[in-house]
């Protein structure tokens, strides 16, 4: 009996533990290339309300299979949809966000919060219409939670993140030149419009794959992003990128175990990540760092 319960303690931290990983790289990934493409440290997909969108794009999905009786859509296949639908819309509209008609980070800020605000909104007011058992199934996708995964699919998302990260690979030499701004980039050479396009699909994807798995999270991505910078001044990204991966997965793994197994606490991490992170964002913003 003793053997059967360290068998399974043993198994679930391992999940737990895969699922810190998967979420720390999915996040650490999408902010980099975001920051990249929109040439500006202080906005992220979740600032701007990506995972908030997918919640929406969630919950709508989640009405209509039912509406429409289409009960053969599995997670995996939902998570697809979900995905595909995120990318045709995050893709039209940071396009016609950052296409470089709209001046000035405050304004462009400004937009992406209140798009961010639109999605909460419109998808508060779609809950409206679920019943109580499609709300138990987005309800764990609403709120960041470390102590709870979708563990079903961890490894459909580990096989799409590794397919996405050997595409995305072959980028890694115009990231630097995108990170000079779009006319820079043209100037050099790299066809900007095809380049950020790709790029804006991998993080929708990205970010599809960290929500489903443990819910949105503000800040994170923009806490170890710009301490990264920091730690590398150049801010090339063969040095910036695997910096952000492992901050991310310190930050996690040992927020988490210091939590549960130091302080035997059960609050959220999220909680206190989103904390720290509001105030690096407020102290960035009010510094004017506008890279």
């Amino acid at each position: 009996m003793l053997w059967n319960i360290t068998i399974f303690t043993w198994k679930f931290r391992f999940a737990k533990l895969v699922s810190l990983l998967l979420i720390a790289y999915t996040i650490a990934i999408s902010t980099v290339l975001f920051q990249t493409v929109v040439n500006n440290r202080l906005l992220t997909p979740s600032i701007v309300g990506l995972d908030q969108l997918y919640i929406l794009i969630k919950t709508v999905i989640l009405y209509s299979l039912d509406s429409l009786s289409l009960p053969f859509l599995n997670e995996e296949g939902q998570l697809i949809l979900e995905a595909l639908i995120l990318i045709i819309f995050s893709t039209s509209l940071f396009r016609w966000l950052f296409s470089g008609n709209i001046q000035g980070l405050h304004l462009t800020l400004l937009i992406g919060v209140v798009f961010g605000g639109f999605f909460f909104s419109l998808r508060m007011f779609m809950q409206l219409q679920l019943n109580p058992d499609q709300m138990m199934n987005l309800t764990d996708i609403m709120f960041a939670n470390f102590n709870k995964f979708n563990t079903s699919l961890i490894g459909f998302a580990t096989i799409i993140v590794f397919i996405v990260s050997l595409i995305g690979w072959r980028l890694r030499h115009s990231l630097d030149v995108l990170s000079l701004g779009r006319e820079a980039a043209l100037n050099l050479g790299v066809d900007y419009q095809k380049s950020a396009t790709a790029i804006l699909i991998f993080i929708s994807i990205l970010v599809s794959i960290s929500t489903a798995l443990v819910g949105p999270i503000t800040f994170l991505g923009l806490l170890v992003a710009n301490l990264s910078y920091e730690l590398s001044p150049q801010a090339k990204h063969h040095v910036v990128v695997p910096t952000t991966i492992l901050l991310t997965i310190i930050s996690l793994v040992s927020g988490q175990f210091i939590l549960e197994q130091i302080l035997n606490m059960g609050g959220r991490l999220s909680f206190i990540i989103e904390f720290f992170g509001g105030i690096v964002f407020l102290s960035l913003l009010m510094k004017g760092q506008l890279k």
